[in-house]
């Protein structure tokens, strides 16, 4: 598992969700 992986996807995400 990497960090950059999970924050790409971390980072879509909240952004998606939390905006």
């Amino acid at each position: 598992m990497s960090a950059d992986g999970w924050i790409k996807k971390g980072r879509l995400r909240k952004c998606s969700s939390e905006d």
